[in-house]
C-alpha cells in the first residue's frame, strides 16, 4: 500500500530532477562566494533539509509531553501495585474482624 503512494511521488520528483537541469548560481548577499549547482538540486536540497529541521524541532517540541507521560505511567502502576495488595489484604481478612472494617469496600 505504501508504494501505491510512494510510487507515482517520486516520479514526479524524478520529471521534476529531469525537467531542472539547468545550473543557477547561489549567493549570499555580504559575501562575494557563489556555488553552481542543478536547478532540481538545489530546490529539492533545500526542501529536505528543511524537512530534517522540521522533524528534529517537531521531536524536541515533544520531550516534555513523553516526560510527563513516563511520569504518569510510572504513578499509576504504582497505585495499581497498591490497589493490587488492598484487595489481597481485603480478601484475606476474615468477614467480622477489626482489619476488614478498616479497609474501604473495592469495586470491581
Amino acid at each position: 500500500m505504501r508504494w501505491l503512494l510512494l510510487l507515482p511521488f517520486l516520479l514526479l520528483l524524478a520529471l521534476f530532477a529531469a525537467s531542472n537541469r539547468e545550473d543557477v548560481a547561489l549567493r549570499l548577499w555580504p559575501l562575494d562566494a557563489s556555488l553552481a549547482l542543478p536547478l532540481w538540486l538545489a530546490v529539492l536540497g533545500t526542501a529536505g533539509l528543511f524537512l530534517i529541521l522540521g522533524s528534529v524541532l517537531g521531536w524536541a517540541a515533544a520531550v516534555p509531553a513523553r516526560r510527563r507521560l513516563r511520569e504518569l505511567q510510572r504513578a499509576a502502576n504504582i497505585m495499581e501495585g497498591e490497589l493490587v495488595a488492598l484487595r489481597r489484604e481485603q480478601e484475606a481478612a476474615p468477614e467480622g474482624s477489626p482489619q476488614a472494617s478498616k479497609l474501604p469496600q473495592l469495586a470491581g
